[in-house]
């Protein structure tokens, strides 16, 4: 039994108070009795914090909308970990993500979770609960306090010249307005040539009727301002943008979507994950002749 005093969460409003659903969802999911995926760090985490997942997940489409965008991140975070053995993870609006601990490591792995100072320091609080974990883990895990749209940031995480560098906004750019999206990216695009991005992009119907339907997200009060149909409105902001790859999380498990199962198109048309290339090598090889 754990007998460690519970964590209030009142010192998360509006968006910060969002991220209670995606963790809310990976609670329920590894609770279940055959969970496609488990998040012991987030069950954990869970327990210590003074709110129901269970009721917060009750949302159905938010929760197996996080639930699908988790399999699929977790996914193309392992497969650029088993390319880039020297890597650098840079997770935006990271909230109480717990996909450090779930992925495989390299003693050469840098792993930065950034996110609102208020988010960070529940965040420390609740992982200085645990047992200590094992040096090389300490040294490879570090968590960031900043605004993502104050790119000073970028100054507070040192740079090694073989590492490869993966940048993941997950659950956070539909919170920004287009402005903040583009001035984001683009400094990525400037600071990580050959670097990758994963995002998570809402499209713009979402955008417009989500915070009325969707009972968790109302009751955040937190606005959605940013949308995207197509990945290559992205790409066109600059040639050193390139599209590697796009899923839906709407094509998984179509009976956990409630009356969405009996519409497809709908489904995969609410969310996206996208995976972009950055930097120079893009624009040479997007150049490339096609073979005839």
């Amino acid at each position: 039994m754990d007998n460690r005093a519970q964590l209030s969460t009142n010192c998360l409003q509006g968006v910060c108070e969002t991220l209670l659903i995606p963790l809310a969802a990976r609670v329920v999911e590894s609770e279940s009795h055959d969970p496609a995926f488990r998040d012991e760090r987030g069950v954990e985490i869970a327990r210590l914090l003074d709110f129901d997942p269970h009721e917060v997940a009750k949302d159905r489409w938010n929760k197996v909308g996080c639930q699908a965008r988790t399999l699929i991140l977790d996914s193309a975070v392992n497969d650029f970990l088993n390319r880039n053995p020297r890597a650098l993870v840079i997770n935006l609006g990271a909230g109480l993500c717990t996909r450090y601990w779930r992925v495989r490591h390299e003693e050469s792995l840098r792993w930065f979770d950034l996110d609102l100072p208020s988010v960070i320091e529940l965040k420390r609080e609740l992982l200085s609960q645990f047992d200590v974990e094992p040096q090389n883990k300490l040294r490879q895990y570090t968590t960031l306090p900043a605004d993502v749209t104050d790119h000073s940031w970028l100054e507070q995480i040192p740079r090694a010249n073989d590492e490869q560098v993966l940048i993941i906004a997950e659950g956070l750019l539909m919170y920004l307005n287009q402005d903040a999206v583009q001035s984001l990216i683009m400094r990525l695009v400037n600071e990580f040539s050959g670097g990758e991005l994963l995002i998570e992009a809402w499209s713009p119907f979402v955008r417009r009727v989500w915070g009325t339907l969707s009972p968790a997200l109302r009751r955040t009060g937190a606005s959605l301002h940013w949308g995207l149909d197509n990945p290559r409105t992205v790409a066109a902001w600059d040639p050193r943008i390139g599209v590697k790859n796009e899923w839906r999380p709407g094509d998984w498990e179509p009976h956990r979507w409630g009356l969405l199962r009996f519409a497809p198109a709908l489904r995969r048309s609410l969310t996206k994950v996208v995976h972009f290339q950055l930097g120079d090598a893009v624009k040479r090889k997007e150049a490339q002749p096609s073979a005839a």
